[in-house]
């Protein structure tokens, strides 16, 4: 056996059980860096923040408190003059209230008439018909809305033939007649807003009659009055207003006498119907 080499293992324990000890061994020690590597690496755990206490204080380097912050400053203002003018605030327009019919009462009026006077004369049954002017007047003031109260003048007058009379078969039968009614006025309005109106008068009366012949009035003295109806239309918003009012006036019958205060033979009575148009303020 001279001349060959020993190996330090034989050939029953050679390289085929040797070399997994070896490998085992590398695995380890790489399974270990690779641990100590992933230790290395891996995050910290965060810790929660947390916010400092009020009552904290702020303190410098060296461990003395800082000094409190100043308060914030104020936003400057702008300038604001000392005259303030301040507009009204805006309305809605408020609808027009309609004028009530109250207070002081003025009416005036003019209008045709029919007007007849009626009676026993010397020689029987007389009378005289025909139409003409007609006047209104009354003023006063209201007592509660809508009815007003005063005093009123009412005129009618008329041309017609005399007939009953001594002159009513000569070349001039006509006479001239009028009737005057002044007395106490009550006009009422049921709705104090709206124009219908009812009224009337009352008062002293007189009819006059003047023969065209002789041109001597005779005349009487007695009771006498009217009612009226109408409506007024008011203007705009203002206290006047037109209408239109139908008035029947009358006086009771008595006897006529002549200028002297002698009695004239006549007794007599008239009435009349007027249609006329109307200012009123009120």
């Amino acid at each position: 056996m001279l001349g060959r080499r020993v190996l330090p293992w034989s050939a029953a324990s050679g390289p085929s059980r040797s070399r997994p000890v070896i490998g085992r061994r590398a695995v380890a020690a790489v399974a270990a860096l690779a641990w100590v590597n992933a230790w290395s690496i891996a995050p910290a755990k965060a810790e929660p923040l947390h916010a400092p206490s009020p009552d904290a204080s702020p303190t410098a380097p060296d461990g003395d408190p800082l000094p409190p912050l100043p308060p914030p400053a104020e936003p400057p203002r702008s300038p604001v003059s000392p005259l303030r003018v301040t507009a009204p605030a805006a309305e809605w327009p408020k609808e027009q209230e309609h004028r009530r019919y109250e207070g002081f009462y003025l009416r005036t009026s003019i209008g045709v008439d029919g007007m007849a006077a009626w009676g026993q004369g010397p020689s029987g049954r007389s009378s005289i018909s025909g139409d003409g002017p007609s006047l209104g007047l009354g003023i006063g003031g209201s007592v509660t809305p809508g009815l007003a109260i005063g005093a009123a003048l009412r005129f009618v007058d008329t041309n017609g033939r005399f007939r009953g009379s001594p002159y009513a078969h000569t070349a001039e039968p006509m006479a001239d007649t009028y009737l005057v009614v002044v007395g106490v006025l009550a006009d009422w309005y049921p709705n104090p807003d709206g124009g219908w109106h009812i009224g009337g008068e009352a008062g002293v009366g007189e009819l006059a009659v003047t023969p065209v012949v002789t041109d001597r009035e005779i005349r009487n003295i007695s009771f006498g009055g009217a009612v009226l109806g109408g409506y007024d239309w008011r203007i705009r918003d203002s206290r006047w207003a037109f209408g239109i009012v139908v008035v029947a006036s009358g006086i009771v019958a008595s006897n006529l006498r002549d200028q002297t205060g002698g009695d004239a033979g006549y007794r007599m009575q008239g009435f009349a119907t007027s249609v006329e148009g109307t200012a009123l303020f009120f």
